[in-house]
């Protein structure tokens, strides 16, 4: 199945309110989806995309969320997957976290935390591994941040900007290759 029809049935934000499913992640998940992986979201609130992701990459790939607190009682339908209560700016939310294949970060949107975030987690993706930041605030005045990291990181950052699709302020992607 696509992702795009496993989104109208599970209903994340990532399709019914930004334009990330059919206009990014079917594209670039597609090389991943028959492999088995390790994905890490950071905020994932009610767990949807968190089922989204298992029904959609291979049932012997490892799913994994971070948030700070369930807002909404959610307990993972496969056994792949695994619920962190935790602050992913935090060393010690993050410190058993390895050889992860992709990060989404689309937990508090702020660009501090996402750069803290990074600054944690990248050195645990993986070779050819993708870091996904959703959801940018004002990416007109973060850009030089994240085009900051190429150089500090010797990693390729590209900008996904889908504002103008549904006139969304925030749904804008930032990728970041290993």
């Amino acid at each position: 199945m696509i992702l795009s029809q496993l989104n109208t049935e599970i209903q994340s934000d990532k399709g019914t309110h930004h334009s990330y499913i059919e206009m990014y992640y079917e594209k670039t998940l597609a090389n991943y989806k028959d492999k088995t992986i390790t994905l890490l979201e950071i905020g994932v609130n009610a767990g949807r995309s968190l089922e989204l992701w298992a029904k959609y990459f291979n049932e012997d790939s490892i799913i994994i969320g971070i948030d700070k607190k369930m807002t909404v009682p959610y307990k993972p339908s496969k056994k792949n997957m695994r619920y962190i209560i935790g602050d992913a700016t935090k060393e010690e939310t993050v410190k058993k976290l390895d050889d992860i294949d992709i990060i989404i970060d689309d937990g508090s949107h702020r660009i501090q935390d996402q750069l803290k975030s990074f600054n944690l987690l990248y050195p645990k993706l993986k070779e050819d591994g993708v870091y996904i930041i959703e959801d940018i605030r004002d990416i007109d005045s973060t850009i030089q941040q994240f085009k900051d990291l190429e150089n500090s990181h010797r990693v390729t950052v590209k900008i996904f900007d889908f504002r103008n699709l549904k006139n969304i302020k925030d749904d804008v992607i930032v990728e970041i290759r290993k």
